[in-house]
């Protein structure tokens, strides 16, 4: 089962702390959202939980192997399952 704990994270972009200290445990096959007011960090947020911005604090686990670790193909192999872009043969698009 894949999962990804984040702990204590907190980003900066320039010298402004966009996101503070929030952890979050995120199981395999599990949705979220986040809910905020503008300016609130939340498209900040996933963008550290994926490597596109490196936490000032905290870390980033994906069953148990810090993100930062990971090769960036390692890492996008356990963060984005492949299965979970299939469509059943039953819907239509329009």
């Amino acid at each position: 089962m894949r999962m990804l704990h984040a702990r204590g994270i907190s980003i900066d972009i320039g010298d402004a702390r966009i996101v503070s200290d929030i952890s979050v445990e995120i199981a395999e096959g599990e949705f979220v959202g986040l809910i905020g007011p503008n300016g609130s960090g939340k498209t900040t947020m996933p963008r550290g939980l994926h490597r596109s911005l490196k936490p000032a604090i905290g870390n980033i686990l994906i069953q148990s192997d810090d993100l930062w670790h990971l090769s960036a193909v390692e890492a996008a192999r356990r963060i984005v399952a492949p299965d979970a872009f299939c469509c059943d043969q039953h819907l239509s698009r329009y």
